[in-house]
């Protein structure tokens, strides 16, 4: 046992994302890291990601990092993963190190599980500890709403919620990956997936089938919570409906709370 969890999933990147710039700076082997966090900055992904880079390709020189989170932490949304991955497809550019696609994914995988996902973006089954990445192509015939019920779940938390109280996952009647690539390609409205965390962490936290709920009643075709959680998403095939749905649970959520809408992307957003 290495601590780590299998996983069989499909991810989806999507256009809700936080703002990063990334500069060089005259001092050598300096890193400043800007933002408001969860941790420590030299805790961050953007540290952890900053290291790997200057491991695997002796680049010394000194970066700056200044983020506008916008993306909740401890929400399941992949937040801290992804911005770890942008910040290697920036400082690669910014240094000209011209690593490919496969060192950036090796690079990933070293700062966390799913970092190696947000390195290509897009669709894709997702195994292993989340470093297995199988493209898929990516449908964009829906909208996406996004609820972040105002608290978090910690990862390491939620699975060993998860070890208490399913002691024998192999008992879980889980769809094999062949199986989870071709329900994507169906009606949305009979998509069989599940969340193996969301009904022990929904236990904890009535929110979550309270959001659900919401989600549904607004028109969602198909709603879920996130990763381990705590965000919601409701897919919707009419996007009018979904913006109607942002504007109304947006009020009845009221501050400290997000209801975004967003939309499924192919491939990872472009640096500026």
């Amino acid at each position: 046992m290495d601590g780590f969890h299998g996983i069989i999933s499909i991810f989806q990147a999507i256009s809700l994302a936080d703002e990063i710039i990334v500069r060089s700076l005259k001092q050598q082997e300096h890193i400043e890291i800007k933002g408001t966090f969860d941790c420590p900055p030299e805790k961050t992904t953007f540290y952890k990601a900053a290291m790997a880079f200057r491991e695997a390709t002796g680049e010394k020189g000194g970066l700056s990092v200044t983020v506008d989170k916008v993306i909740p932490a401890g929400a399941g949304l992949g937040g801290g993963s992804s911005d770890a991955a942008a910040f290697l497809h920036a400082v690669n550019a910014l240094f000209e190190t011209g690593l490919s696609e496969t060192a950036l994914l090796e690079l990933g995988a070293k700062v966390g599980s799913d970092v190696p996902f947000f390195i290509r973006g897009g669709t894709a089954l997702v195994t292993g500890r989340g470093d297995l990445v199988e493209k898929m192509e990516t449908r964009v015939d829906y909208a996406c709403v996004v609820v972040y019920p105002g608290f978090a779940v910690r990862t390491r938390e939620a699975f060993d919620l998860l070890d208490r109280e399913r002691p024998e996952p192999s008992l879980e009647n889980d769809i094999p990956p062949r199986g989870l690539m071709e329900a994507y390609r169906e009606s949305i409205t009979d998509w069989p997936f599940a969340n193996s965390f969301e009904r022990h962490i929904a236990r904890a936290h009535p929110e979550i089938g309270y959001w659900i709920g919401k989600l549904k009643e607004s028109g969602a075709d198909f709603a879920r919570m996130s990763g381990s959680g705590s965000a919601l998403f409701g897919i919707f095939m009419d996007r009018a409906k979904a913006l109607k749905a942002v504007r109304e649970l947006s009020l009845q959520a009221g501050a400290g709370f997000l209801v975004a809408s967003a939309f499924p992307l192919a491939r990872p957003s472009g640096l500026i």
